[in-house]
């Protein structure tokens, strides 16, 4: 029985060291938790808007590829410097895809690869990088049997043989391949492919135009 005139001492309400050290432990676990977290969330982060941005970069890189391509036209035989060469560094020739032209136009301009792995864009006005690859890459050509081919337009064949099927053999070969490729060398990195219009017709020019006026009368 409780002696009335001396009372039970208070109990002490406070943490015990060792409480305090284990709620300390817990909390630095916790921190180092969540440090870890946001860490590789940020990593994370980081990598997908690099991801995006290099993705987004090759889609501009590919649609001003795939501009001056589709862009494509025959020249005028007269004029022999205008008409389409390629090779597997690059091809020239007159297209209505110019990239630095202010308003639409025909030109001459050049894609050209580098010996350090980029794409070069050239015109009458100047040139800049188009892309930028980390292997080797080369052109190629399509011609109308299905046959990709280093240079456009391709070797001539005096005599082929009768089995097989080059261009030029059963009719004239055209100025424009049916498509341009550029490939790297393992194809893990860019395999780009556009279709020129390689069947179109020369573009009119003024003196045409008027010819066709001077023939109705």
């Amino acid at each position: 029985m409780t002696d009335p005139m001396h009372p039970a001492p208070a109990q002490d309400e406070g943490f015990s060291l060792l409480e305090t050290l284990v709620a300390l432990a817990i909390m630095a676990v916790s921190a180092v938790i969540l440090f870890q977290s946001l860490t590789t969330q940020l990593a994370v982060a980081v990598r997908i808007e690099r991801s995006t941005t290099e993705a987004l970069g090759e889609a501009v890189d590919r649609a001003g590829f795939r501009a001056v391509v589709e862009g494509l036209t025959p020249a005028w035989e007269e004029m022999e410097d205008q008409i389409f060469q390629g090779d597997e560094t690059g091809f020239t020739g007159l297209t209505t895809g110019v990239l630095d032209a202010e308003a639409p136009s025909l030109a001459l301009v050049r894609l050209s690869l580098t010996e350090e792995g980029g794409l070069v864009y050239q015109s009458a006005a100047g040139g800049f990088p188009l892309a930028r690859f980390s292997e080797p890459a080369a052109f190629s050509y399509l011609g109308a049997d299905g046959t990709w081919r280093s240079t456009w337009p391709p070797p001539e064949t005096p005599h082929p043989p009768p089995t097989d099927f080059e261009d030029g053999q059963h009719f004239d070969t055209p100025q424009l391949p049916k498509a341009i490729r550029i490939q790297t060398a393992t194809r893990a990195e860019i395999d780009w492919i556009a279709l020129p219009d390689w069947r179109s017709d020369l573009p009119m020019r003024r003196q045409d135009v008027l010819m066709q006026e001077v023939e109705r009368f």
